[in-house]
């Protein structure tokens, strides 16, 4: 439960929004730009430095704590900052050396950066620069790879709550399609909770969600099974048209 409180002459950005992410699904918020999408993922994840922040956010109904909420959790920004001179097993095995306790194995962590590579299906690109121009030209592994290759650095805490913002924003089409159906994967197998801000999926996509998390001017249009939504919108007098 959520709702931000803006003091007077002040920008309210979301307004009583109420909803749950569950686990071992994947949850699309959606919604204009401008809908307050990428502010709520911060509030979820704890990294909202800045306003007013009332209301409560509770983890398995228990009040959350924000310092163990981040060491189960983990997010995916849409810009990564991986360095175009290392390989992706390199990216990989340095976010385990910096984040793994350091009692944990060298070999266990080789061991967790492999499982994530077979996950994430960059097994073939293990040892291939990351890569990138100056001019932004790709030089290494493609777009879509690169974009996996920051999710498994999310991954490598083992985090049981992964937030991403737009992860196929750039991509084509088949790419994008490729890593939604690896988050459906993480989160259904893996009984991971997976909640992604995405703008203007395509109807195979689509598909792929099992909840919505709707927002329109700050406010919630819609929380629920992905397959409700049609029933929902009827009912309120908007059908969907295809």
């Amino acid at each position: 439960h959520h709702a931000t409180h803006a003091p007077p002459n002040h920008t309210v950005i979301l307004d009583g929004v109420t909803g749950r992410c569950r686990p071992c699904r994947l949850t699309a918020c959606m919604g204009p730009s401008g809908a307050g999408k990428s502010t709520l993922l911060k509030i979820l994840a704890g990294h909202c430095a800045g306003g007013a922040v009332g209301g409560a956010l509770t983890v398995n109904g228990a009040p959350l704590d924000p310092a163990a909420f981040r060491r189960r959790s983990s997010v995916v920004w849409q810009s990564d900052v991986l360095l175009p001179c290392a390989t992706v097993r390199e990216s990989l095995m340095t976010s385990a050396l910096l984040k793994l306790p350091g009692s944990m194995p060298r070999a266990a962590k080789a061991a967790r950066v492999d499982q994530i590579l077979a996950e994430l299906r960059l097994m073939g690109v293990a040892d291939a620069r990351v890569g990138q121009d100056i001019d932004g030209a790709a030089s290494g592994i493609s777009g879509g790879e690169r974009r996996r290759v920051s999710v498994g650095i999310g991954l490598v805490t083992d985090a049981a709550v992964l937030f991403l913002d737009e992860p196929t924003t750039g991509l084509d089409s088949e790419s994008a399609a490729t890593l939604v159906h690896l988050l459906s994967h993480l989160a259904g197998a893996k009984r991971r909770t997976v909640v992604c801000t995405i703008h203007q999926p395509s109807s195979d996509i689509c598909e792929m969600f099992d909840d919505l998390l709707l927002l329109a001017g700050g406010r919630l249009a819609y929380c629920g099974r992905w397959r409700g939504v049609d029933a929902f919108l009827s009912a309120a007098r908007f059908p969907c048209v295809f």
